[in-house]
């Protein structure tokens, strides 16, 4: 077992994870990305009209990617995006870590998830919204 105290291990992943969002950028893939692309959308359309083939596509596809999500992304070309709900919450873990540690560097980082939720409201609505960065679907399609 680890000897060093639980704040200190604590402390070392959250400098960890800074450091990666420093390196990385804020984008990122999302475990439903995939559900809005246009492959993916018309093998899920497809009922008992399907052809041998394309039910066979529909279960490869399907079944691969949660197996191989980065795989799948990468054959499909979907690109990392930056999640507002993301945004969000890092600027409130960043608030959070600045009351606690009072290190300027975690009130900067609040202040930018801010200003890029201020700055990419979802258009065509009144007032602040956001939305996912990508169309997805449940019962209906959702641009």
């Amino acid at each position: 077992m680890n000897d060093l105290p639980m704040d200190e291990i604590l402390s070392s992943a959250i400098q960890k994870l800074d450091a990666w969002l420093n390196t990385n950028g804020w984008a990122g893939y999302d475990p439903y990305d995939i559900k809005g692309h246009p492959v993916w959308f018309k093998l899920s359309q497809l009922g008992r009209e399907a052809s041998p083939i394309q039910k066979v596509q529909r279960r490869l596809l399907f079944s691969l990617e949660p197996r191989f999500p980065m795989v799948c992304r990468k054959v499909l070309r979907i690109k990392k995006q930056v999640n507002a709900k993301a945004m969000g919450l890092f600027a409130s873990a960043y608030i959070n870590l600045y009351h606690a540690e009072k290190q300027e560097c975690y009130l900067k980082q609040a202040r930018q998830c801010i200003n890029w939720l201020l700055k990419t409201p979802s258009q065509g609505y009144a007032g602040f919204c956001w939305g996912y960065p990508f169309d997805w679907q449940s019962r209906v399609f959702i641009p």
